[in-house]
């Protein structure tokens, strides 16, 4: 219901008149919010499970990832100054194409998005460091054919030190309730074009176990 391509959207879109335009605004940093998709439908030991969740989440709050939101400070309000790519709308358009073509294991897709020779994958968490597509394609087979849980993007910056770059919340769902399996920031570089990505980063914030 409340993914981005549901009926309701984007939990996270929702509430971005809130988080924005009320606690930022006012000065405060708006964390990111912890949500329990449809805990009336489940059973009562997926409701428990909800509640540890939460209750890991509180006690870890000064842990908990903040909206990535630009003030005034981050911008050079001189002309031509701001730092929004001219091709942004296809950077995140790409971005978003290469997270579901490898969630729904669309290899034709993805080679379409990166530069199949110079792309690295860089995933810290899992001491990854790959160079060309051969090579990123062989962890995604390692992975099985099947589609994975499906890839939710949301939050999408462009950070002003990185030149050419697409940053963004990737949240990884269940495919069955629906709950946030892991919560990673992605940065998607592209070459000098803008046109086709040549480095993926990912950095996990959480993981459920």
């Amino acid at each position: 219901m409340y993914r981005h391509d549901a009926i309701q959207g984007d939990i996270h879109d929702i509430l971005f008149p809130t988080n924005h335009g009320v606690f930022f605004f006012c000065g405060m940093v708006p964390l990111r919010s912890f949500v329990a998709y449809s805990p009336s439908h489940g059973t009562q030991e997926q409701r428990q499970e909800l509640l540890t969740q939460y209750g890991a989440f509180i006690k870890n709050i000064d842990q908990a990832p903040a909206y990535n939101y630009r003030s005034l400070a981050d911008v050079n309000m001189g002309p031509g100054s701001l730092t929004i790519p001219k091709n942004a709308t296809h950077m995140i358009t790409t971005a978003n194409a290469m997270m579901q073509a490898w969630a729904e294991n669309d290899e034709t897709l993805y080679r379409k998005c990166i530069d199949t020779d110079k792309f690295n994958m860089v995933i810290p968490a899992y001491n990854l460091n790959v160079v060309g597509h051969t090579g990123v394609w062989a962890v995604r087979q390692s992975m099985g054919a099947a589609p994975l849980n499906p890839h939710v993007n949301d939050t999408h910056t462009f950070p002003p030190d990185m030149p050419n770059t697409v940053q963004f919340y990737a949240h990884v769902l269940d495919k069955t309730t629906g709950e946030r399996n892991q919560l990673s920031l992605c940065r998607v570089t592209f070459d000098d074009t803008q046109l086709v990505a040549v480095k993926y980063h990912q950095d996990n914030l959480f993981m459920k176990n």
